[in-house]
């Protein structure tokens, strides 16, 4: 085992170390982890190989050398494969809430659509299907707490792509053309999904963000956000790439990312905005700009009895 001078391991370059794997014919990605706990993984490859290996990864199912369309299942499932055609209060936030924690992937037997979000907000996806007319199973993955659903429908799969979806969407993809009606429902979406309301004690305020790997999309939300509503302001700011650990390993992600912040005052319009139809929305969200609306109307209070 070779170590640099900083001692760090020298690890194999890509490809020899994806041979090796592939000799040891495992089945899936739990072999793979008892293989690394097991002592038998030759310290010259990674027990995180999509860590070091980010500019040639591509999956875990290419990295173990199995195809993937052997791990989705052969049962049928309902769902509406036109949910997409036609505009609707519930497409359009649907739409939203895939442009922020969705994907599609473009096998070549089957063309998958998916949402995925933190398994404490399940429920939304059980909402989500029962809208799409769907019983497809949620899944949880337990190593970052994601719940998350995925639909075998071609059709599904084009309308997404005519909307403006495309495959690895989150720093290429573009603000879609959304009918204006819909507007506030697809950003009430996007919003469930890539947004966040807080609370900062010090000063006693909320404030709210979007956030987007795409400039291109961050700019056209913010766009589209300040020709709805009037008197709002929003900023855009570019941040450096997100520090992680996984499995006690420091990592630093790939790419930048880009936050549309929003101010005390801001939030509220925002809120107005996107929850004036009562459509279907994350409960947990939509209670904390509850409390943003109680404690500003309490300062407003305040100043008019001054």
């Amino acid at each position: 085992m070779k170590r640099t001078r900083r001692g760090r391991i020298n690890f194999w370059n890509f490809k020899r170390a994806r041979n090796f794997v592939r000799k040891l014919k495992l089945k899936n990605q739990k072999e793979w982890k008892k293989y690394c706990i097991s002592g038998l993984k030759p310290n010259e490859i990674p027990a995180n190989p999509w860590c070091y290996y980010r500019s040639q990864w591509i999956d875990n199912f290419d990295w173990i050398g199995r195809k993937k369309e052997r791990y989705w299942s052969n049962r049928k499932y309902n769902v509406n494969h036109g949910f997409f055609k036609k505009w609707s209060s519930d497409m359009a936030y649907v739409l939203g809430l895939w442009f922020a924690d969705g994907w599609i992937s473009l096998f070549k037997k089957q063309k998958i659509f998916a949402i995925g979000i933190n398994q404490k907000d399940r429920d939304l996806l059980k909402n989500v299907l029962i809208k799409m007319e769907s019983d497809y199973p949620i899944y949880y993955r337990n190593k970052n707490h994601l719940s998350y659903f995925h639909i075998q429908s071609g059709e599904i799969i084009k309308n997404i792509m005519e909307r403006g979806g495309v495959e690895r969407k989150s720093l290429c993809v573009k603000f879609p053309r959304i009918p204006k009606k819909y507007l506030p429902d697809f950003i009430r979406g996007y919003f469930d999904g890539d947004g966040s309301i807080s609370y900062c004690k010090a000063n006693d305020r909320y404030s709210s963000n979007f956030t987007s790997g795409s400039y291109d999309f961050i700019c056209g939300l913010r766009d589209k956000i300040k020709n709805s509503v009037k008197k709002i302001n929003c900023s855009i700011n570019k941040y450096r790439p997100r520090k992680f650990t996984i499995r006690g390993e420091k990592c630093v992600g790939k790419n930048s990312y880009y936050l549309l912040t929003f101010g005390f005052k801001d939030t509220i319009l925002l809120g107005r905005y996107i929850y004036n139809n009562g459509g279907i929305k994350m409960k947990r969200k939509y209670e904390k700009y509850l409390d943003a609306s109680k404690l500003r109307e309490k300062y407003v209070e305040n100043k008019r009895v001054r």
